[in-house]
């Protein structure tokens, strides 16, 4: 008994030094690569990313339990009807900011300080852009994000911040106006953009902590680390023409960022920095009648969950209520104010 306690012990240490030698070797490999690429063929560097999730999936999907019966054309159309509703739902935000995104760079979005740049600074501003703004989509969540690695054709990430913060602008309004409210994070940090395109990092951790833990209503967070470079940037030496488009870019970024009420800074979806995005009045006519919309259906849901005594929900729907009434009078249409 004692041999065969013994041949097992030195069977386990066996064992257990031919996995160090492996965990040493594959640390050796790993320091190796780290050592001979370089971070940009690593694909590691500063990210801007928002993290933006769905709410109440969860629950509707969880109530799909079963498939329908043979013979229950009713069981079947139920299932199919709640397939819609939840995969609509995904659509929806996912076409919002693919829609944002591929005009945001071309349009021309100037606030009132960049419209009264000469002509020449106004063709200077239009020349500035970002790296592209990539999105990652899984299950009811959205992933954007910029590189700020800077090149002769990409000088200007400060534009890529005003993307992400634009796309998840349009798409708060646009999801609720459906009945699916929004919740996210956006924020600055270390990213990898892997051989495969996946994208991982610190960074997509605190933006998804943002969305999670700190935003506790319907609303899109601005970490500290991204409010802090946009502020930062406003107050570039203007001592350069691209300093100068800089900071007025980030600027309008301020413009589209309101601080709650709990002292935490969110994208101002109803904000006037928003309304200056959109410029064209048919535009402008269809968010209003968007926001018509939105405050149907967050009344609806109020009283729904206050007959039903829950107060999670009833709390979430209160912070909408009093957001939508306090930014109604910035979308009235003219026709509105005649008797």
């Amino acid at each position: 008994m004692i041999d065969l306690l013994g041949e097992w012990l030195w069977l386990s240490i066996a064992v257990a030094a031919f996995i160090s030698l492996l965990l040493v070797s594959l640390g050796k490999r790993l320091l190796s690569i780290m050592s001979t690429d370089t971070d940009d063929e690593l694909g590691i560097g500063y990210f801007a990313v928002a993290f933006v999730d769905i709410l109440g999936q969860k629950e509707k999907l969880c109530r799909m339990t079963n498939l329908p019966s043979e013979d229950s054309e009713v069981e079947r159309e139920q299932l199919i009807s709640d397939i819609k509703a939840t995969y609509g739902a995904v659509l929806a935000l996912r076409s919002s900011f693919r829609n944002f995104l591929s005009t945001y760079a071309t349009r021309p979005n100037y606030n009132e300080r960049i419209a009264s740049l000469p002509p020449d600074k106004q063709a200077l501003f239009k020349t500035l852009v970002s790296q592209p703004i990539e999105t990652d989509q899984f299950s009811d969540f959205v992933l954007a994000s910029v590189s700020f690695k800077e090149t002769a054709e990409a000088r200007a990430p400060i534009r890529g911040i005003y993307g992400l913060i634009g796309a998840t602008a349009t798409a708060s309004l646009n999801c609720l106006a459906r009945g699916n409210p929004i919740r996210g994070g956006i924020e600055l940090g270390i990213g990898y953009r892997t051989f495969d395109g996946d994208f991982y990092g610190p960074v997509l951790a605190r933006a998804y902590v943002l969305e999670s833990k700190t935003a506790n209503f319907p609303r899109v967070v601005i970490g500290e680390e991204i409010y802090s470079y946009i502020v930062m940037t406003t107050k570039l030496p203007q001592t350069t023409d691209i300093n100068k488009v800089n900071a007025e870019s980030a600027l309008a970024c301020l413009k589209l960022i309101a601080q709650d009420d709990d002292g935490i800074n969110f994208v101002d979806f109803l904000g006037t920095g928003v309304r200056e995005l959109i410029l064209d009045g048919a535009a402008i006519e269809g968010s209003a009648i968007l926001l018509s919309k939105a405050k149907v259906f967050v009344a609806d849901s109020l009283a729904q969950y206050r007959q039903q005594n829950n107060d999670k929900l009833t709390e979430r729907y209160e912070y909408l209520e009093r957001y939508l009434e306090k930014k109604s009078h910035l979308w009235i249409t003219p026709d509105e104010h005649l008797p």
